[in-house]
């Protein structure tokens, strides 16, 4: 008995072992089939490579197009378009109707008639009684906003979804039939002649002075805002004339984004707008280039700095170099990690203010890059900013900085586009310049497939022919500024 124990015991330490470990082995079997099948479920798509432990950008995807709800496209037979973005459960809703019109309609002529346009729409209309549209949707707790930039018009209104349906009706009303009431117009003309005369940022007069001697004869050399002589001569007639030629349906587009529902919305757009009239689009082409020349403007200022503003020709946003040419603009002076930053300001600390701006316009764009500095530090400083495009010019960038950059434009991309504000209006944006439905996503692969060889030919096509302009407080002793 006592030699049967001991072999009982000894086929024990042997077989329980080797079954502990066949468990084991099952357990860990069973969970990396089930971790496999979890991971199966999601596209390769949304697998996010890592160079060391930071995602690659172009491995984002605008998904919020898919956030809880389906995106509806619908074309109305006047030629009007509709895009409804459903996000279900968010409690909030934003509409912005785009209307393709801008300073290449207005021309010297009616400078900033878009403007007032713009401004009396808010004030209401209708065609039946009199809707003040920006007073109901305040009393709703709503926010009606509109203006306008150098390509086109917009009116924007966000609200929650109880109150959405009804200001939403009331907006539609006032786009059909505005108020063209003689009282409002002479009280909205006055409103924006203070605007154009009053007080400007020091930048907002430098740009004025640089868009007119950029763009020569081009309609961008005119503010957004107009002349004050051409708003001043405006009346109804002007107004309504404006308005019936190119406020037509097929000039614009409806774009709704939030917690409704996309047939609803298709439906109700249908019954309110149909009956807008088209009018045949006539495309006004006007020829550009970039002067062979560069252009040199000196000015004096009674500030105690001085400022280096200077502006190359840049790619419109329908161009193929864009991708490249919103990388390139980032890589020199967007921001802290700037080439220019880390050179001007954090290794000389010559600049009090620096910082490049690249308008998202049809074309043809324009690429700016200022800097407020001591008046003694100009020449300085402006030597050292040639410095760095020429660099950029001669010398292919490396792999990791062009990857930090892709990165950089991709956050600041994504981030406009956070809200359903902004993801409403850049439905509504792209689709009236004629980019597609998938701008967003055909975008980041066009910034995935940038080199740096890209960036390089861009900065050697694009950084030249600049015009510049010196600003500085007045002095006796003046120095002669040499590139």
């Amino acid at each position: 008995m006592k030699i049967k124990a001991q072999n009982n015991l000894r086929f024990l330490k042997v077989i329980l072992p080797v079954f502990i470990l066949i468990l084991l082995t099952g357990f860990y079997g069973i969970s990396s089939s089930a971790i496999a099948d979890n991971t199966s479920k999601y596209p390769s798509s949304f697998k996010t490579p890592v160079l060391g432990k930071t995602p690659l950008p172009w491995t984002y995807r605008p998904d919020y197009h898919s956030e809880g709800g389906r995106i509806f496209y619908e074309t109305l037979p006047n030629g009007m378009k509709i895009l409804v973005q459903e996000r279900p459960g968010c409690g909030i809703v934003s509409a912005e109707m785009i209307i393709k019109v801008g300073v290449m309609q207005e021309m010297d002529t009616y400078g900033g008639i878009t403007g007032v346009i713009q401004a009396m729409m808010l004030r209401g209309g209708g065609k039946d009684k009199f809707i003040p549209l920006k007073g109901k949707a305040e009393a709703d707790g709503c926010f009606v906003t509109g203006g306008t930039s150098p390509d086109f018009a917009y009116i924007k209104l966000i609200s929650t979804k109880d109150t959405f349906r009804i200001n939403f009706k009331r907006m539609l009303e006032v786009i059909k039939h505005p108020g063209f009431k003689e009282g409002i117009l002479e009280e909205e003309k006055r409103k924006i002649i203070q605007r154009i005369e009053g007080n400007k940022s020091a930048y907002g007069i430098i740009n004025e002075i640089f868009l007119k001697q950029f763009y020569r004869y081009h309609p961008y050399r005119q503010p957004v805002a107009g002349f004050k002589n051409t708003v001043r001569r405006l009346n109804v007639e002007d107004l309504r004339m404006f308005y019936e030629k190119f406020y037509c349906s097929n000039r614009m587009v409806l774009s709704v984004c939030g917690d409704v529902k996309g047939q609803d919305i298709i439906n109700l757009c249908e019954k309110l707008l149909s009956d807008m009239p088209r009018q045949n689009v006539s495309v006004v082409d006007i020829p550009w280039e970039p002067m062979r020349q560069e252009k040199k403007l000196h000015l004096q200022a009674s500030s105690g700095m001085a400022w280096i503003f200077i502006g190359f020709p840049a790619p419109g946003v329908k161009s193929p170099d864009y991708p490249a040419a919103k990388i390139l603009e980032t890589l020199l002076g967007e921001g802290l990690s700037s080439r220019l930053f880390i050179e001007l300001r954090e290794k000389e600390g010559l600049a009090y203010q620096l910082q490049s701006k690249y308008p998202e316009l049809e074309g043809p764009s324009h690429m700016i890059v200022y800097v407020v500095t001591n008046p003694k530090s100009l020449y300085k400083c402006r030597k050292k900013i040639f410095k760095e495009i020429n660099k950029l010019k001669q010398w292919k960038i490396g792999e990791k900085e062009l990857s930090a950059t892709k990165r950089k434009v991709l956050g600041k991309y994504l981030l406009a586009r956070e809200t359903t504000a902004g993801q409403t209006h850049y439905l509504a944006y792209y689709s009236a310049l004629g980019l597609g439905r998938n701008f967003d996503e055909n975008l980041l692969r066009r910034m995935n497939r940038v080199t740096v060889d890209d960036v390089q030919e861009v900065a050697r096509k694009y950084l030249e022919n600049y015009t510049i302009l010196i600003i500085e407080p007045p002095s006796q002793n003046r120095v002669r500024y040499r590139r």
